[in-house]
Order: C-alpha cells, then structure tokens, then sequence
C-alpha cells in the first residue's frame, strides 16, 4: 500500500466518498483506491443472524395470506376494469 496524488478522479472503494483529481488517497491497485483517512481493506461485513419467521419454518401460513391477496387485488382490478 501506497500513499498517491490522483491525477484523475475516483471513488473510495470502502465509504464511497468521491476523491477529485488532486487529492491524497491509498492505493492499492487501480480497482482498490481508498480515502486517506482509511486503513485500507476491511472485513467483509456479514449479515445478522434472523429467527425464521414461523417457529417451524412453515410456509403454509404465508401461502394462505398471499392467495388472499391475490384474491383481493383480482376483484379490485374487475371493479375498477369495470368502471
């Protein structure tokens, strides 16, 4: 890692500031340039752990609402096609 003068403008790939033609930055290679304020690569960040949305992971309840629903949107749409 280095620290460059860009002589063009780019994008911070960690917080995605805009760096104007000019300004200090780290780079890494052409697609890793970063703020000078950051150390460079982080982690990737990874995605909290969710509860399932029925306790045994059924979908029949969310089968059930959605058919309601198209049930409802399909009379809607003949009233309003009606009109």
């Amino acid at each position: 890692m280095k620290i460059i003068t860009l002589q063009r403008e780019a994008v911070c790939t960690d917080c995605g500031a805009h760096l104007p033609a000019g300004a200090r930055a780290r780079y890494y290679s052409a697609e890793r340039i970063y703020c000078e304020s950051h150390d460079g690569p982080t982690e990737p960040k990874t995605e909290p752990k969710t509860e399932p949305l029925f306790p045994d992971d059924s979908i029949d309840p969310w089968i059930q609402c959605l058919e309601e629903v198209v049930a409802s949107l399909t009379k809607l749409l003949n009233r309003l096609r009606r009109s």
